[in-house]
């Protein structure tokens, strides 16, 4: 479905698989899963993003609020490694994207 959108509106869609699934902290999910999971995808975009000039999360404001209250949470623990994450929706919440 990806494909066929990114084709209709005329953009590129590349596909990157990432490994966190064989990890064995990730599989057995005792408080780091996310940890892992993020750490794995922005390893893997890391290398796309050299072709880019940034990364971006989807992250909205109330996403990002629950994960500074969550310990298991640790998307922005994460992402103060990346420098080149963006997060151009911050300042909306999810009911706003999904009313857009």
């Amino acid at each position: 479905m990806a494909q066929d959108e990114a084709s209709s509106i005329g953009i590129d869609l590349l596909e990157v698989r990432t490994t966190e699934g064989t990890n064995e902290t990730y599989i057995e999910n005792n408080g780091q899963a996310c940890f892992i999971c993020k750490t794995h995808w922005y390893s893997a975009l890391e290398a796309v993003s050299k072709k880019a000039s940034e990364m971006s999360n989807g992250s909205t404001r109330d996403v990002i609020l629950y994960d500074t209250m969550e310990q298991t949470r640790t998307i922005l623990k994460i992402i103060q490694g990346w420098a080149s994450v963006r997060f151009p929706l911050i300042n909306v919440t999810k009911g706003e994207v999904r009313r857009a």
